[in-house]
């Protein structure tokens, strides 16, 4: 028997891929392509898609995501 918890996020739905292919108009999905390979560059990592994010949980990504978007602007310049 295993006492570990199970996680409080999991990947789900389409993959990232189709996701960005459904996402109009054409020049913003353009720009979420462009930020899709910056962050696999950068990490190495398939990105994949979430569950929905507790308020707690969205107010904690928007400061690691700006953190990173500051790394990324300095050595991604555009």
């Amino acid at each position: 028997m295993s006492l570990k918890a199970q996680n409080k996020t999991t990947p789900i739905g389409p993959n990232v891929s189709n996701y960005l292919s459904q996402i109009t108009p054409a020049d913003r999905q353009a720009d979420c392509r462009k930020i899709y390979s910056i962050f696999m560059d950068i990490t190495g990592w398939k990105p994949k898609i979430w569950r929905r994010l507790s308020n707690i949980d969205r107010d904690i990504l928007k400061e690691i995501m700006q953190k990173a978007l500051d790394i990324i602007a300095e050595k991604h310049p555009i």
